[in-house]
């Protein structure tokens, strides 16, 4: 009898090069991720709750995704602290990262450094969306320089609260608001 052969399994969604489990505690240290390429998150996707992701040391290369250039952050929390972010693209929001969250999620970003990163809708360099309140993000003496988009050149939100605190953002442009800063819902 001939061999029987089962269906071939339906495509998964690519996620960035590294994507922890889910309802993990993902940390990421003194790592390189360059030229990655990925649906959600062109290196790091990080989501669906756990504890919160830490990436320190890391860098973030010409990496290319819709949904975060170099990473998407999804409903959980998020700490960085000493990254470099340079040339990652988004063909949506976030050329160097997108973070998606609810009232309950904070993302911290500490002395990090976010360089000549592109989005094609919102947020050259970060973009964050809350649902009702939003998610709570705290920028600390990092520098956003040469980084675009149409709206936010380096920073995009809506419906998400901003701690913007020793930063230095300088040489970012947008072509329709906020060449620096479009933020919707709050500061």
């Amino acid at each position: 009898p001939p061999a029987r052969v089962p269906p071939p399994l339906p495509p998964r969604p690519r996620r960035g090069a590294a994507s922890p489990a889910t309802r993990s505690t993902p940390t990421v240290r003194d790592c390189v991720f360059d030229d990655c390429d990925g649906a959600d998150g062109g290196a790091i996707y990080v989501g669906d709750g756990g504890a919160p992701a830490r990436i320190e040391r890391c860098t973030f290369r010409n990496n290319r995704g819709p949904g975060g250039g170099a990473i998407l952050i999804d409903f959980m929390d998020g700490e960085f602290d000493d990254c470099l972010f340079v040339g990652n693209e988004s063909t949506g929001a976030g050329g160097a990262r997108t973070l998606l969250g609810t009232p309950s999620h904070f993302v911290r970003v500490g002395r990090c450094t976010f360089l000549d990163n592109t989005a094609s809708v919102y947020g050259g360099a970060l973009n964050a969306s809350g649902f009702g309140a939003g998610v709570a993000v705290s920028a600390d003496q990092c520098l956003f320089a040469g980084n675009s988009a149409p709206s936010g050149g380096a920073i995009s939100g809506a419906g998400a609260s901003y701690d913007i605190t020793q930063c230095t953002l300088v040489g970012n442009s947008a072509s329709v608001s906020g060449g620096a800063l479009r933020l919707d819902f709050g500061l």
